[in-house]
């Protein structure tokens, strides 16, 4: 079971890669939902697995028991996302105390822990799909750029092959991050970056983004660095829209509200590169909210629920100061 975005899908090419006879089956949780309901445990069920290892999709932990106990097999997990933690069948060095800058991906954890160092370009995947721009400013930036020249890419290329894989999940297409994973599984990171049939994923999203970005609305603004904006879409390209309003907003927390047409779902997504959230993230798992994330960024999932928002904005004022 893997996240649907780029980091998901190399976490589970790596796995692939080095246990490809092992894997009876690929299962992608419906996309935007961070819940055991999102997982089809019928079919987990059907194909009768020795054990269900589940790949950069934080979930809380409660819920996973719940699934291990369902489904009656050893569920293991290997994520980088805040979370509680267990010493069972669970590697997430994050939620065991280390710094998010030490492990940026699910792929990086990967490499360290089965010392996959044959495949650099699957692994700078995921550290980019994660990072976005700010790439430039890690300190990976430069492990990655010595070591995908043996796959004749340089920065720029995964930065290109990370919009590829993720307008498959940000088009709501299952198809097409199934045949993304087939690709690289069979193939090569520089593969996908010349496929027609991605090629065409990915010019229509960028069509979809132009009308995002240029329908955006800032609605608010508290304290002169807490900016709120709103967006409708028919495409989930949330995490798109929040890291150009970060990158944009370099110095301030973005929070925004988003309605995905498509998914019949409302999000609200909060960003910072200069601050640190990880205290409002807790602010809000312990109001009880169905939200996730890391250090810098984090997505509050509505589901039919409604948030005051100057109960969002109040709660990151209380925890953060400018």
């Amino acid at each position: 079971i893997h996240h649907w975005d780029s980091d998901g899908i190399a976490s589970a090419v790596l796995i692939a890669k080095k246990y490809k006879d092992k894997i009876s089956s690929f299962i992608i949780p419906r996309i935007g939902e961070y819940n055991i309901e999102a997982i089809d445990v019928n079919e987990l069920k059907k194909l009768n697995p020795d054990l269900v290892l589940i790949l950069d999709y934080g979930i809380p932990l409660s819920q996973l028991k719940i699934l291990e106990k369902s489904i009656g097999v050893k569920v293991a997990v290997i994520d980088h996302h805040v979370n509680e933690f267990t010493v069972d069948a669970f590697c997430n060095p994050i939620a065991f105390g280390c710094a998010e800058e030490e492990y940026p991906s699910t792929t990086w954890v990967l490499r360290e822990i089965l010392g996959l160092e044959e495949f650099p370009d699957i692994v700078a995947l995921g550290i980019i799909g994660d990072l976005g721009k700010a790439i430039k400013d890690s300190s990976l930036l430069r492990w990655i750029e010595e070591n995908i020249k043996s796959r004749g890419l340089v920065i720029d290329d995964i930065i290109h092959a990370v919009n590829v894989v993720d307008s498959c999940y940000r088009l709501v297409d299952y198809e097409c991050i199934d045949y993304v994973r087939r690709v690289l599984i069979e193939h090569k990171v520089k593969d996908i970056i010349t496929d027609d049939y991605l090629r065409s994923k990915l010019l229509r999203l960028s069509e979809e983004l132009s009308k995002a970005l240029s329908s955006v609305k800032l609605v608010k603004e508290h304290d002169g660095f807490i900016k709120v904006f709103k967006v409708t879409t028919d495409a989930y390209i949330t995490s798109l829209i929040g890291r150009e309003l970060a990158y944009k907003h370099h110095n301030s927390i973005i929070v925004l509200q988003h309605e995905v047409k498509k998914l019949n779902k409302k999000y609200i997504y909060i960003r910072s590169y200069k601050y640190n959230l990880r205290s409002v993230l807790e602010a809000f798992k312990s109001m009880n909210m169905n939200v996730g994330g890391k250090d810098k960024v984090l997505v509050i999932s509505c589901d039919g629920k409604t948030y005051e928002m100057d109960t969002i904005i109040n709660t990151i004022a209380t925890y953060i100061q400018a």
